[in-house]
């Protein structure tokens, strides 16, 4: 995004007002006071000296003088007050009415191409205890004696429950990211590799949470994902952002209690219709309060337009190994709000699934390895991770963010 907004509007414009109000109030105050004080001199002007009607006539002439710019004070201010709440609004962010291209994260720092060994073990190096991160699962195709595996999938699924869940009223939210990386994604006459984000953006207001699903993608072919970014060749129910660096779209917006759980997917296909033959990512979301469901469906279909004759296939999603700009990473996380926030949680306990389908067929199987944080452009404090290592379950807890292998 083009700004770092990080403060909330409605906290602003309440800030704002609240000083424009005090201004206006001191200065009609002060008018009053002069208007009193020249009243007060009319009375004593019944002594009728010359020396008296001079004074009073200069002192009450003041005293309008200050009565009259006074009143021209406050009013002054109301504007300057206006203007600096529309100059101000570019550094803000609007709490549960962001567009989707101030909702969408930023990519994630970059890794290198090699975890990193601490100790007697290795670590993709991204997070380190000494700091804030992505709490979640997350395979990164190693494993933390060093050894590394590949894997291929056409469908993603995460599923996170939260039974309990407290988000402090100084941050705008949180957020639950399905991350992947799809490869040999072929856009124009380029083939390329792809960031693809499956978000859902939840915030708080007492024991209502509003969950807003939001996308993005983002083109990872090169070393800098910013460029050569998106080249707008692309279908969807989004589009491009203005500087052509990643497409995005909002999504359902629905709300909900505790318990919820959220479920979020994303598949590849060649697509059908209007877009016969390309390649194409789908969104999907599913939202539970207990076992009530709340919503489900697809919310995107993006398709890459092509230049034939090149074959096209599936996008493939794919876990282990470097894209040159950052890990093929699969992960299932939860992190700050958006745009590249910190943010944190008051207290949280959640049980967390990661899933991969490489057939077509609908059956899941959970990554092979799972690390506890996760790579986005945002971090988050106060999550623990630990697992149930025999269904291969994350269990998120309230506590200092971790870095550990879960299996």
């Amino acid at each position: 995004m083009g700004w770092l907004r990080i403060v909330d509007c409605q906290l602003l414009a309440l800030i704002v007002n609240t000083f424009s109000a005090v201004a206006v109030a001191i200065g009609m105050l002060l008018a009053l006071l002069a208007d009193e004080r020249c009243s007060f001199n009319q009375n004593i002007s019944i002594l009728d000296t010359s020396i008296q009607r001079d004074f009073l006539y200069y002192e009450s002439y003041n005293y309008s003088i200050l009565f009259e710019r006074s009143v021209k004070s406050s009013l002054f201010l109301i504007p300057a007050f206006a203007l600096m709440l529309v100059v101000s609004s570019f550094f803000c962010i609007p709490v549960r009415q962001l567009g989707v291209f101030d909702m969408i994260p930023p990519p994630p720092s970059p890794h290198g191409l090699f975890a990193q060994q601490q100790g007697n073990s290795f670590a993709p190096g991204y997070c380190t205890t000494a700091t804030e991160c992505s709490m979640g699962l997350t395979d990164y195709g190693i494993t933390n004696t060093g050894s590394t595996y590949n894997y291929y999938a056409y469908m993603l699924e995460s599923t996170t429950t939260f039974t309990k869940l407290l988000i402090p009223a100084i941050d705008s939210g949180i957020s639950l990211q399905l991350n992947s990386v799809a490869l040999n994604v072929l856009e124009n006459s380029n083939y390329g590799d792809y960031w693809v984000q499956n978000v859902a953006a939840i915030s708080q207001t007492g024991s209502v949470y509003t969950i807003e699903f939001l996308n993005n993608i983002w083109n990872f072919t090169g070393n800098n994902p910013y460029s050569p970014g998106m080249s707008g060749s692309v279908w969807g129910c989004g589009t491009v952002g203005s500087r052509g660096t990643f497409y995005g779209c909002g999504g359902p917006v629905l709300t909900t209690s505790l318990p919820f759980k959220i479920v979020l997917e994303e598949t590849s296909s060649i697509g059908t219709g209007s877009q016969t033959s390309q390649p194409c990512v789908t969104f999907l979301y599913q939202l539970w309060h207990g076992t009530k469901e709340l919503g489900h469906g697809s919310y995107d279909k993006v398709c890459f337009e092509y230049s034939y004759p090149q074959v096209v296939n599936a996008p493939t999603f794919v876990v282990g190994g470097s894209n040159g700009y950052t890990y093929n990473a699969l992960s299932n996380v939860i992190t700050s709000y958006c745009c590249g926030q910190i943010g944190g949680v008051s207290s949280a306990a959640a049980t967390m699934k990661l899933q991969y389908d490489y057939g077509f067929n609908g059956h899941f199987s959970n990554v092979l390895h799972a690390w506890s944080e996760g790579d986005t452009g945002e971090t988050l404090s106060g999550v623990h991770m630990g697992a149930n290592t025999i269904n291969h379950q994350g269990i998120a807890t309230t506590g200092t963010d971790n870095q550990v292998e879960l299996w």
